[in-house]
């Protein structure tokens, strides 16, 4: 199958979709496919659900306004949020969908918030890991077209959209000011080597370790690039069928030797040196992403199971990806080290405190855990995990209804337009606590939903009302 480009919309992999985004794709080139896609391009009214008037009630009055004009930051107001966010060091926070302003808005704003006034130091985003380093240099003042390079460093299509330019231009200038003695990061989260909806340069990982083992002039890369280059081209999405059981366990033992090379390499590096040891610490991380890789490209479905809808097993690599992903963010948030802060974005369907299911992942075999859910497992209370909800969406020609029983309606019955909402207080009826604690629809990606206990999911919702799609630079 070919890969299919909507105008405005990233180009996705019908793999891809049917396994990781969980989209069943109709053949190339298909308007019903195109019609699909285009439902985060449409204006949507959304109804408001037939809520219990006194939990109506109960949810305004808890609900916090906030003001989010994407192009106006002056005239924004996110201190609810920030204020609700307090010294916790770990903030993860969702988009219903990619590719839309208001999320990415929220985000560049109140990460802008965040290091301005309560000491954050780095960005995490659902990107490429070893990839990311090549943005972390622009960021620190290396050379480079800022546009061109995030089209080819951010995965998934990010690069195209503006508001990540403006993110990555913010933290290049912050950087640049002698007056902020310490720097801002930015880190990749996501397994290496996607495009076209799917993982076909996953062999990104293990280059990003061969070649900073190459700038060290270390003795054995080039016997360990000999032995790797016959393993690497089945080493992706498409071809990961194709590896033999002698291959994998090739593979497996030369990452361990690279894993060696580069912890010998690191252990002599000069303790002031500080850009090689960082250089050689992202190293070692890139051949522990290889390995996420490996576990997932081990149990990637090979059947498009028997009916419409992704492959029951699919469940194994969905959860295999977002457990990687959790294992990434832990490494940056201990590379920030005893005084860092760090704020993820991705997904609300990886960034939830749940396990994946409802809609079109209905028909996985068992819900795979969301990446969230991992952090929370690793972190406790640390973590806070904030989703996004939004029941109309601006820009297109048709509408579609939003599902009145879903967490979208209810917050759109709200008498504040844009609000946070923080799903635990001790000032909650108990109704409203067996309420938040429900398993409702929350929209996803516009085209789908997920069951989730926003209570239980979530620690806190920001409502957007209404989002519109993001340019492409």
């Amino acid at each position: 199958m070919s890969s299919i480009r909507i105008p405005g919309v990233p180009s996705y992999h019908p793999r891809l979709l049917e396994t990781v985004a969980g989209l069943r794709v109709p053949p190339s080139g298909s308007r019903i496919f195109a019609a699909v896609l285009a439902l985060a391009l449409v204006v949507t009214r959304g109804t408001v659900a037939q809520t219990d008037p006194a939990l109506a009630r109960e949810l305004s009055e808890a609900a916090q306004p906030i003001r989010l004009f994407p192009d106006r930051n002056a005239d924004s107001d996110l201190r609810p949020l920030k204020e609700w966010v307090g010294d916790r060091r770990l903030v993860a926070l969702g988009e219903p969908t990619h590719g839309t302003r208001e999320p990415l808005a929220l985000r560049n704003q109140l990460f802008q918030l965040l290091v301005q006034e309560s000491g954050f130091t780095a960005i995490a985003l659902e990107t490429g890991f070893s990839e990311s380093k090549a943005v972390q240099n622009y960021i620190d003042g290396g050379p480079g077209e800022p546009r061109e390079l995030l089209r080819q460093q951010l995965s998934w299509g990010f690069g195209g959209f503006p508001e990540n330019l403006a993110l990555v231009e913010w933290m290049r200038a912050y950087n640049a000011d002698p007056g902020h003695r310490r720097k801002l990061r930015f880190y990749g989260i996501d397994l290496s080597g996607a495009g076209d909806g799917a993982f076909p340069r996953a062999r990104r990982a293990v280059e990003f370790a061969l070649e900073a083992l190459e700038a060290r002039g270390d003795a054995e890369v080039k016997k360990l690039r000999q032995e790797f280059e016959p393993l690497l081209p089945r080493f992706s999405s498409a071809r990961c069928s194709e590896r033999s059981e002698t291959e994998r366990q090739m593979f497996l033992l030369g990452l361990s030797r690279i894993t060696h090379a580069l912890e010998v390499c690191k252990a002599s590096a000069p303790s002031d040196d500080r850009a090689a040891r960082e250089e050689l610490a992202w190293a070692l991380q890139s051949v522990e992403v290889a390995r996420q890789l490996h576990r997932m490209f081990d149990v990637f479905p090979v059947e498009s199971g028997p009916g419409p809808g992704i492959p029951p097993e699919a469940w194994r690599a969905m959860e295999a990806r977002d457990q990687g992903m959790a294992e990434n963010v832990r490494w940056a948030f201990e590379a920030e080290g005893a005084n860092g802060k760090l704020l993820v974005f991705a997904h609300n369907l990886h960034v939830m405190n749940a396990k994946i299911t409802g809609g079109v992942w209905s028909t996985l075999k068992q819900p795979p855990a969301a990446m969230g859910l991992h952090l929370r497992q690793f972190f406790g209370r640390k973590i806070c995990v904030v989703g996004t909800s939004a029941a109309e969406v601006a820009g297109g020609q048709s509408a579609f209804t939003v599902d009145p029983r879903s967490w979208d309606a209810a917050f759109a019955g709200a008498t504040s337009r844009q609000f946070l909402f923080p799903t635990r207080s001790p000032q909650f009826s108990a109704a409203m606590v067996r309420w938040l604690d429900e398993s409702r629809p929350l929209h996803a990606n516009l085209s789908t939903e997920i069951l989730v206990a926003a209570g239980q999911a979530f620690d806190a919702i920001v409502f957007l009302r209404e989002l519109t799609p993001s340019a492409t630079h």
